[in-house]
């Protein structure tokens, strides 16, 4: 994503600012979403940056989503 902005970075959207959050800190994979706590400190964050709400159709279906199964509390 290297801008052609002098150099820069474009802004990230908010889910994957808290998806390298989460990763780089190895958090548990259920904090990512566009409110993570931390986003405002990640270098790449703009708040004013102008995204969509929901990213959630450029994700695939939901039962392939396998991520989401592994921040959920299992029971023995």
């Amino acid at each position: 994503m290297w801008g052609e902005n002098k150099g820069a970075w474009f802004p990230l959207h908010p889910t994957l600012v808290a998806l390298s959050i989460v990763l780089d800190r190895d958090e548990d994979l259920s904090r990512i979403n566009g409110s993570h706590p931390d986003r405002q400190q990640h270098e790449f964050y703009d708040a004013s940056a102008d995204f969509p709400p929901d990213i959630s159709d450029l994700l695939p279906p939901s039962a392939e989503r396998w991520w989401e199964r592994l921040g959920k509390p299992q029971s023995l």
